[in-house]
């Protein structure tokens, strides 16, 4: 093994383990991977933080994800808003395969993705009749953006509600679906919760930054979608597949009653693709979407001509 030449000579590998055996593990570990995924991002302008802390929801001791990636979207000097995108990123390697069972309802998806640091969490509709103010309604800030409706949301990919690894030992293999959900889809989802929180919108700030957020999964293992319940024996290998997550929000001040997540997962030889022709033209169009809507809608609240039936484009600031 190579040294450095500052290297003591007490610090050697102990003769009860051999350099080999070492480097396999290291290989096998996760941490190249990340280290492969943090390039990446760096060579597309992102600023990247490995070990982006966060705390447990359940015993808010601190925990890492493996890599947040931060990105500036549509930058205008000449507005008050100023868009960016946030890559929330857990990494895995595996031998063995993961295994995802394509949706067959229909979701809601008015929610996703996320978008941190709008002053109320989203954009107030406010309905006015006969001058007066009759009623506000809470929209998310996907909605107020339109996002819901455009190809990265609602086209062109699978969706899976459950997904399991399975575990090949000489001719069985063993499906279990905790150990992804315990080490991929909860630290994103505690992660997103923690960034909402983090990149809020501040009272002191005159610029408004609204943040996109996407949380990706970086898989370097084998991808499998099985399409429906018939065709279990002619599953297909699969380079991307968005994972959904709902739970129920036992918060008493919850503006939604269901608290929903996604995670984009992504075979790792894949991401190049990912990024470039899907997540980053989406977040420019997310940028360009923020900074037309302005901070008025923002700040004061929206109006639009028919509570009922609306676009986004039609979102004009509330005023008094």
């Amino acid at each position: 093994m190579r040294e450095n030449r500052l290297n003591p000579a007490r610090n050697r590998i102990p003769k009860s383990a051999t350099e080999k055996a070492l480097v396999e593990g290291i290989e096998n570990s996760g941490y190249p991977l990340q280290g492969v995924v943090a390039g990446k991002l760096l060579k597309r302008g992102f600023h990247v933080t490995e070990e982006w802390g966060f705390p447990s929801r359940v015993t808010h001791e601190p925990r890492t994800l493996d890599l947040l990636g931060t990105l500036a979207v549509h930058a205008n000097s000449w507005t008050d808003v100023r868009p960016g995108l946030l890559l929330l990123i857990e990494c895995k390697k595996s031998a063995h395969p993961y295994v995802f069972f394509r949706t067959l309802a229909e979701h809601d998806v008015s929610w996703f993705p996320r978008v941190a640091g709008l002053p109320h969490r989203g954009i107030m509709l406010v309905r006015v009749e006969n001058g007066d103010v009759a009623g506000q309604h809470l929209i998310s800030g996907a909605q107020s953006l339109g996002l819901d409706k455009t190809p990265f949301v609602k086209d062109n990919v699978d969706t899976a509600a459950v997904f399991s690894k399975a575990e090949l030992k000489n001719d069985k293999a063993i499906l279990s679906g905790s150990e992804p959900f315990n080490s991929i889809i909860m630290p994103l989802a505690q992660a997103s919760d923690h960034a909402m929180t983090v990149f809020k919108h501040s009272l002191n700030s005159e610029f408004y930054y609204p943040r996109l957020i996407i949380c990706i999964a970086v898989l370097d293992a084998p991808m499998v979608l099985v399409e429906s319940p018939e065709q279990c024996a002619d599953p297909v290998l699969t380079p991307w597949v968005r994972v959904i997550r709902q739970e129920p929000d036992l918060d008493q001040f919850a503006r939604w009653p269901i608290k929903a997540y996604t995670a984009d997962v992504v075979h790792v030889d894949f991401f190049d693709t990912f990024l470039d022709a899907l997540a980053l033209p989406f977040a420019e169009e997310f940028g360009k979407r923020a900074v037309r809507l302005g901070s008025g809608p923002m700040a004061n609240g929206g109006q639009v001509p028919d509570m009922d039936r609306w676009e986004w484009t039609e979102i004009c600031e509330f005023r008094r």
